[in-house]
């Protein structure tokens, strides 16, 4: 199973065998508790989980804690869930202007559940500069460019949460 950061989360259901059982189930990845408590209805318990789960693979077990001395407790084997990076959409703007002016160029930077944080580079005639995004934004200022069309390439460098992504723009001067 996998599940996209921010996206919709993925959910995991324990199946508890035996005529009538009773109890609590409590998913585990790892030693951490995901939720404890679940209650067992019709068999089954069922966990939604949290769509900011960090990004990694999870090894995801379910406990069943039986409400009576009568029936035993068991822990399942594990389910693998993978948790990827969202992915980015870059968008870049920028205004035509005077060959003695400087290029201001816009990049935004999106993702499906997240903001998206970290360094964007903006490349035009061999020459880079960087900036920080701030709330999925960030302007930065060009150097002088010849007259014409110039093709700018924006990357966006990722992040623990989204991935890298670049696109171009041309812009006019």
């Amino acid at each position: 199973t996998s599940q996209v950061f921010g996206s919709t989360p993925a959910t995991v259901t324990a199946t508890v065998a035996g005529a009538g059982a009773q109890g609590t189930v409590t998913f585990r990845a790892g030693s951490t508790v995901l939720k404890a408590g679940v209650p067992v209805k019709g068999g089954k318990a069922t966990l939604t989980l949290p769509k900011t789960l960090a990004v990694k693979t999870y090894a995801i077990r379910a406990e069943f804690v039986p409400s009576s001395t009568a029936t035993t407790g068991s822990t399942s084997s594990a389910v693998t869930l993978k948790v990827v990076k969202a992915t980015a959409k870059v968008k870049a703007s920028a205004k035509t202007v005077k060959a003695s002016a400087r290029a201001k160029v816009t990049v935004t930077v999106s993702a499906k559940g997240t903001t998206p944080t970290g360094k964007v580079t903006v490349k035009v005639n061999g020459k880079s500069v960087k900036g920080t995004l701030k709330n999925g934004k960030v302007t930065v200022t060009l150097p002088k460019l010849k007259a014409g069309k110039h093709t700018v390439k924006v990357t966006y460098a990722g992040s623990a949460k989204v991935a890298g992504k670049s696109t171009k723009k041309t812009i006019r001067v």
